[in-house]
């Protein structure tokens, strides 16, 4: 049984992990369909 504390603690450092994970990606993402469609659609 974990206590709650360290439950706590890695709910924390999972959720900062993943937000980091998620931006990065984010930033990826967008900036592979900037590349992409730049030219045909925004222009």
């Amino acid at each position: 049984m974990i206590s709650s504390k360290v439950r706590t603690d890695i709910e924390l450092f999972t959720r900062l992990f993943c937000s980091q994970k998620y931006m990065e990606i984010l930033k990826d993402t967008s900036a592979y369909f900037n590349h992409t469609y730049t030219d045909k659609t925004f222009t």
